[in-house]
């Protein structure tokens, strides 16, 4: 490397008092943006260890003013240099560029630009030089991001390489795949600079380079030693796994790089990562396949892919949706192949997906509900199932909790925390008197649902910071949630009101026997049935709704089913209106815990 030697002229001995202290300070120690020096005011340690300095402008600083601060004692004693050193400021040049005289070989002294990288000084000769690089010192190596990462995972360390992955001598040098048929080149004079000899200097002789470009032309591609062969099993794939998996926990608030870095542990984690690539065609096979009963449009897909983690990405839509439902064990509610199919692409509110369909269900309850509809169909002839009605707030939280337990396991992380805050919410909600009705259950579901459907609108305009704002939306002093109040509020009044006009209804006098016969009986007689009553009754499992089970006159068995085999016990989310009102009139309408069931009103 050429060298520049700098004489200082130094200074008289009474122009230094002979215990003054001088140091060299790291750069913004005293207020600049390189090094400089400084000299020990008289005074004394303080008693937190600072000592006052004076900073000399002198070097590249000779024109700033006078300044004196407080540095560490460490810092002074760690730093001290001679005064002679100090005083010629040659520490100051360290960083910055300099233009110099330089002569190289054969050819006349020019001016040329370089950087000051470092400073000898010589005490006794009261001199310094400083180390100057230049530009036609360096270059410009290319190589691969994996390459640079397996070379600095793998090296100083005893980490097993894998018979795949190569590494040169540096990171530089990165081994180059050997062709077919190899051209020779001549090296170039940047390779020769760096590595014969270095700028303004000489070689030994003139005669050696000759030969020794002649044995670089031969070297140009190595001829990389054969590792170890290891043997190819689960060890080798388990580190690499291990590694990314480190490597996903710097990422995680960047879904992009988790979504690729989650492929990459999926294809590992499979049996196909070592198969033929015949193997591989099957394990994404298109979405448009005819065979397939479920094909997302392209919307559905766009949302889709803004909601999956890397492992689900590559499946095919249907095939996701049978991975789903493959790992029933893992999951309470009823995995029916509409809901799974609606969760695809986060269909909530509008297109009728609830988060009661993601309330836990009994082992009997799925076993029943099987064995009376088909579970393999997921093309769109398969009707959206009934959702269930939460008797409690409770109901609720179950049902977030089963649907956090599906995200978790196909969505992105910010999925999860868009479920995990209506979670809380409701948790918040649960010490609330109006949403323990069944009126403030039912708008509180229905609310939720809006959010959640807001959620996909964004998504599905791809604008994905304002869909993971939608999550701030799930607290009390949301405009939208203090509408609800309103609402449960006025619901709450109007069923009071309610309750007390039909007890007066319920006690009034009986009219005589005969202007009685052949009109309605008193709601302690039987009343009978109309057909076309009987013909609007949901059904369920091939009954048909005891209508007294919902009503305030309640149904007469003492077991958990009706006294009658053809009728049923459950709760539907509506009744047509023609069940409504024979509820209302004949049996004194619907009790509180059902009141959520709303009335299906005929179309005129």
């Amino acid at each position: 490397m050429p060298n520049l030697r700098i004489r200082s002229s130094s200074s008289s001995g009474s122009d230094i008092a002979p215990a003054a202290i001088f140091s060299l300070f790291s750069p913004s120690a005293l207020q600049t943006d390189g090094y400089a020096y400084g000299k020990v005011v008289d005074g004394g340690v303080d008693d937190e260890g600072m000592m006052q300095v004076s900073r000399l402008n002198n070097g590249r600083w000779a024109s700033l003013p006078v300044l004196e601060t407080s540095r560490p004692l460490a810092e002074i004693q760690g730093r001290e240099v001679t005064a002679d050193e100090a005083h010629s400021g040659i520490g100051t040049y360290v960083g910055c560029c300099v233009c110099i005289a330089r002569l190289l070989p054969q050819s006349p002294r020019v001016w040329d630009y370089g950087v000051v990288t470092d400073y000898t000084w010589d005490t006794n000769a009261a001199a310094g030089t400083l180390h100057i690089t230049f530009s036609s010192s360096n270059c410009v190596r290319t190589v691969s991001i994996k390459y640079a990462l397996d070379f600095s995972y793998f090296s100083g360390n005893n980490r097993r390489r894998p018979q795949r992955v190569t590494r040169g001598d540096t990171i530089f040098s990165e081994p180059q795949a050997p062709t077919a048929a190899v051209q020779e080149e001549p090296p170039t004079q940047s390779d020769a600079a760096v590595v014969d000899y270095l700028p303004g200097q000489l070689s030994d002789s003139d005669d050696s380079d000759s030969s020794l470009s002649s044995e670089r032309r031969g070297q140009e591609v190595p001829h990389l030693r054969e590792p170890k062969r290891v043997r190819d099993g689960f060890g080798t794939d388990n580190d690499d796994i291990q590694s990314l998996k480190r490597l996903k926990m710097s990422y995680l608030n960047n879904p992009s790089m988790l979504r690729s870095i989650d492929q990459l542990i999926a294809v590992r984690e499979s049996s196909v990562s070592s198969a033929t690539t015949s193997d591989l065609v099957g394990f994404a096979t298109s979405t448009t396949s005819a065979s397939a009963q479920f094909r997302p449009s392209a919307t559905q897909r766009t949302v889709h892919r803004q909601l999956v983690n890397g492992t689900y990405a590559l499946m095919d839509a249907q095939l996701l949706l049978e991975t789903i439902q493959v790992q029933h064990e893992q999951f309470s509610f009823l995995l029916h192949p509409s809901i799974l199919r609606a969760m695809f692409s986060w269909e909530f509110g509008l297109r009728r997906l609830s988060i009661m369909h993601f309330a836990p269900v009994t082992e009997y309850f799925r076993r029943n509900y099987s064995s009376t509809h088909d579970m393999t169909d997921f093309s769109r002839s398969s009707a959206l199932a009934q959702a269930l009605v939460p008797a409690h707030l409770s109901d609720v939280i179950d049902a977030l909790d089963c649907l956090g337990l599906a995200v978790n396991m196909v969505f992105l992380p910010y999925v999860s925390d868009l479920v995990d805050a209506a979670r809380k919410l409701v948790v918040l909600l649960k010490s609330q008197q109006g949403f323990t009705s069944a009126i403030g259950r039912g708008e509180l579901v229905h609310w939720i649902n809006g959010r959640l459907e807001r959620f996909r609108g964004r998504l599905a305009l791809q604008h994905l910071e304002e869909a993971k704002a939608v999550r701030l939306q799930f607290s009390v002093s949301d405009p939208s949630f203090i509408r609800v109040t309103q609402i449960i509020t006025a619901a709450c009044v109007q069923e009071l009101r309610a309750q007390q006009v039909l007890p007066q209804q319920l006690t009034a006098p009986p009219q005589s026997r005969k202007s009685t016969r052949g009109k309605a009986a008193l709601p302690s007689q039987r009343v009978p049935v109309p057909q076309s009553v009987l013909d609007a009754l949901p059904t369920l499992n091939g009954k048909s709704l005891c209508m007294r089970y919902l009503s305030k006159s309640p149904c007469p068995s003492r077991s958990e089913g009706c006294y009658a085999k053809k009728r049923g016990h459950f709760t539907p989310e509506s009744l047509p209106d023609i069940v409504f009102d024979f509820i209302q009139h004949n049996y004194g309408g619907l009790k509180e815990e059902f009141a959520a069931v709303k009335r299906e009103d005929r179309d005129i």
